[in-house]
């Protein structure tokens, strides 16, 4: 697992910078990254605090739940947490190509 602080993409050349969405300097954003089986998924979570959930440590084991565009995380002595996927990469080659073979 990995987690990094999200940093709103910059604006584009030629665009017209009050059609872009404003940002909520309230919230904070974060993307974690989690290896599971064959594919790593990025999930984008946010909070009023500067802080992430102590489960969301690099190199931590995670129990999750995965949808088609949502990870659910269990949190010990909390609610799930819901995270926003904002991109996935599914490994095509080694033994994942075995897997996907079966």
């Amino acid at each position: 697992m990995r987690v990094d602080k999200h940093q709103a993409n910059e604006r584009v050349p030629g665009e017209n910078p009050s059609d872009a969405p404003l940002a909520d300097p309230a919230v904070f954003s974060y993307d974690v990254a989690v290896h599971v089986n064959c594919g790593t998924y990025v999930g984008r979570y946010q909070s009023w605090y500067d802080d992430v959930p102590s489960v969301f440590k690099t190199n931590q084991k995670i129990q999750l739940r995965l949808t088609r565009s949502t990870m659910y995380v269990n949190v010990p002595n909390e609610k799930e947490v819901e995270l926003n996927i904002v991109s996935k990469h599914i490994e095509r080659s080694g033994p994942c190509d075995q897997l996907a073979s079966r």
